[in-house]
C-alpha cells in the first residue's frame, strides 16, 4: 500500500501509516518514536496527538496484555 511505511533496523521496527492529514506512528520501541517525532518536528509543524484511541472507525484501547480494538462506536452510529 502507498500509504503505509515500514523502518527496520536490527533493534527497531517502525510502521507509519499516512491517511490524508494524519500519520499514525507505532512501534513497541518508544525512544525510536520520540527521535523519529522530533525528526519530523524539526522538518514540518506537526502536533501529536499522543496515544491514538479512536481512527477510521476503530476504537483503540491499550491494557495490560496488550492493544485491543473495538467497533463498537462505528456499529452504532450505522445502526442509528
Amino acid at each position: 500500500d502507498h500509504n503505509l511505511f515500514t523502518y527496520s533496523s536490527s533493534s527497531t521496527f517502525i510502521v507509519i501509516l499516512i491517511y490524508i492529514d494524519y500519520l499514525v506512528i507505532a512501534s513497541i520501541d518508544n525512544p525510536a518514536c520520540k527521535k523519529f517525532k522530533r525528526y519530523l518536528s524539526e522538518c514540518f509543524c506537526i502536533k501529536d496527538l499522543d496515544k491514538l484511541n479512536y481512527f477510521l472507525g476503530l476504537e483503540l484501547s491499550y491494557g495490560s496484555k496488550g492493544l485491543f480494538l473495538c467497533q463498537q462506536k462505528y456499529t452504532f452510529d450505522v445502526l442509528k
